[in-house]
């Protein structure tokens, strides 16, 4: 029979096999050559034929010629997998270049017939099962089917499961983290631990390793929002064991430490006295050069570690009047309001109170969505009364109305600072002059009303009912 004949043969076998039935590939037995309506002969001309295809990888004609073949002949006596195995490469390499999704799916439920039917006819395989999840992966198959093959993969091959099988899940499961419910933190840990015990037991093998580090940087993309404190414990604590000295990375574990685990942790206790002790050799050894060549702020921080207060804050206020090379290049504007409210918090302790205030203002340029300074100038208005005035009656109470100006604005601008600003409100509202007082004065509730003394500002009347 000639190659070209093949097509009308297979159409021919197909449909003897198919008239008036409607079994499926996993209704058969594990049948070899003798099952084959035409015969064993034509069974094996049959088989040549799809085999030749198949190494043409003409996987339509292929696919054609095995379909009709495989609904009787299963599992040849002189190669009991073979059917099996061309039948799931067929349909995999179809499925990989169809465009239409539905055909694809068809395809791949197909090919998940026949694995389950081999394990049938042969037992079941953890190789063929990881390749099953592969395939299904490299085919852009239904993702949540695709992860379900993965975890029953997963819970019967623990750690005999497959290198290759393991790097896929942690990408669609990362994928789909916080995108479907089910992947939620807990899952996403439980999975990370699962897969880094299968490469732990597996260490000795070049190929768990490298998967490994994919894994891992799988999971590096949403560390942040799944891992606890032991986590980066963990990850630290041999590294830095292994070379305590490196102070370039000890400056690296602590910002990470004290960020997951805070300050109080031993691990971060440790690396810090280690890295104090290196930093203040250093700075000893070199006071001169590094003050020298250090911005105007961090000259002020160097002074502020030696106890020199009035001198570091000198250095603090003169970096900004530098802007471009008053602070280390890694500054950013939040960092700036920082030192701007900190000078005015000193400020403030020494009772300067309009210098503190201005000092408020320029973190607030810096920061204008942080209500903290509108909170202090507040407390700098209200606590004014002795000194705008003989300390009680009306010239000593209208310092409340702009102070509860900065603590509305304090609201308005920063929500967190809420709670604290509507209780310096409450605290202050009995304070407030009474109607009675505004009546004798021809001043009513919700008048304008200028406040004198060092706080110079319009405000709003509010009068004690």
């Amino acid at each position: 029979m000639k190659m070209k004949q093949y097509f009308s043969t297979a159409a021919i076998v197909f449909a003897a096999l198919w008239s008036g039935s409607t079994a499926t590939a996993q209704d058969f037995k594990c049948t070899s050559w003798e099952a084959f309506p035409l015969g064993v002969k034509e069974a094996r001309v049959q088989h040549t034929f799809y085999r030749t295809a198949l190494k043409d990888k003409n996987y339509a004609e292929a696919y054609k010629i095995w379909t009709p073949l495989f609904e009787t002949v299963t599992a040849p006596v002189d190669a009991p997998a073979r059917h099996f195995e061309d039948g799931i490469e067929i349909h995999y390499e179809l499925a990989k270049t169809t465009a239409d999704a539905a055909k694809k799916a068809e395809l791949l439920e197909k090919m998940n017939a026949i694995y389950d039917h081999k394990a049938k006819c042969q037992g079941e395989s953890l190789s063929d099962r990881a390749y099953q999840a592969y395939y299904l992966y490299a085919a852009q198959y239904d993702p949540m089917k695709t992860i379900e093959r993965y975890e029953k993969l997963l819970a019967s091959g623990k750690e005999k499961t497959p290198y290759f099988a393991l790097t896929p899940i942690a990408t669609l499961t990362t994928y789909y983290f916080e995108k479907v419910p089910k992947f939620d933190k807990a899952y996403m840990v439980a999975l990370y631990y699962q897969l880094k015990d299968i490469c732990d037991k597996n260490a000795s093998d070049k190929s768990y390793q490298d998967t490994w580090k994919s894994i891992d940087a799988e999971f590096k993309k949403i560390e942040d929002k799944i891992f606890d404190c032991n986590y980066y414990s963990d990850q630290i604590a041999p590294a830095f064991k292994a070379n305590p000295n490196d102070q370039v990375k000890n400056v690296e574990f602590l910002e990470t430490l004290k960020k997951r685990c805070g300050e109080e942790n031993p691990l971060y206790v440790e690396i810090n006295a280690v890295y104090e002790k290196f930093k203040e050799a250093e700075l000893a050894a070199r006071w001169d050069e590094i003050f020298n060549a250090a911005p105007a702020y961090q000259k002020g921080q160097m002074l502020d570690q030696k106890g020199q207060k009035n001198e570091a804050y000198d250095w603090y206020e003169k970096a900004f009047n530098d802007p471009k090379n008053g602070f280390p290049a890694e500054f950013t504007n939040e960092d700036k309001g920082k030192a701007a409210y900190r000078i005015a918090y000193r400020y403030y302790q020494s009772n300067s109170y309009g210098t503190a205030r201005s000092w408020c203002r320029r973190a607030s340029e810096f920061r204008p969505n942080w209500g903290e300074p509108y909170i202090l100038v507040g407390l700098m208005y209200a606590s004014s009364g002795s000194s705008c005035g003989p300390g009680t009656g009306w010239d000593s109470q209208v310092v409340i109305w702009p102070a509860m100006d900065e603590w509305q604005k304090a609201k308005s601008v920063d929500p967190s600072c809420a709670g604290d600003a509507n209780k310096h409100i409450g605290t202050y509202q009995k304070y407030l002059p009474t109607v009675a007082e505004g009546h004798f004065k021809n001043i009513k509730d919700g008048d304008s009303y200028k406040v004198g003394c060092w706080i110079g500002t319009t405000t709003t009347v509010r009068l004690a009912k």
